[in-house]
């Protein structure tokens, strides 16, 4: 009796599984059920079949916290751009801002000058504006009056507290 019709699971569904197709939460929970165990949870979401996944990180980390205050500070989420955006004038800031989204998310920010001395770098990320804006209270198309605290950094320890700190000035 092979393995999906014990989960009770469309074949055809089941068979992303072995072609690397993005496979249901459900249809995932079901075999792993029909298994006796439990549905394996990969770090990774994307919002649609045609868009590239993103890390999700697993934890409030010192770097991920470092990443909300320089957010806080200087970025937003969403339109008009429909990408997170970071800009200042300071190229190290921009750099950190790079290293840190490529090693907590796994994405490569476009970068771009404009004048005056300023730089953006853009996330093009449904998924990870939607991360922002359900797990960490960051919301698309927020303005500075809008932006709040994350509320997972006041029950933080307080080395993360004071990474973010170190990214919000």
């Amino acid at each position: 009796n092979p393995w999906w019709r014990a989960a009770s699971v469309d074949r055809q569904h089941a068979s992303g599984l072995g072609d690397g197709q993005a496979v249901r939460a459900s249809v995932v929970a079901a075999l792993g059920r029909a298994a006796d165990q439990d549905a394996p949870v990969e770090p990774w979401i994307q919002s649609s079949s045609r868009r590239s996944p993103i890390r999700v990180p697993e934890a409030l980390t010192p770097d991920l916290a470092r990443f909300l205050g320089l957010l806080i500070a200087e970025g937003s989420n969403g339109p008009p751009t429909g990408a997170v955006t970071f800009v200042n004038t300071d190229p190290a800031l921009v750099d950190d801002f790079v290293s840190l989204t490529v090693s907590l998310f796994g994405k490569n920010p476009y970068r771009k000058a404009y004048p005056a001395g300023q730089e953006r770098a853009y996330i093009f990320s449904r998924a990870l504006a939607l991360l922002l804006e359900r797990r960490l209270a960051f919301p698309i198309g927020s303005r500075a009056a809008h932006k709040a605290l994350p509320p997972a950094l006041l029950s933080a320890p307080e080395h993360v507290q004071w990474a973010f700190l170190s990214g919000l000035f």
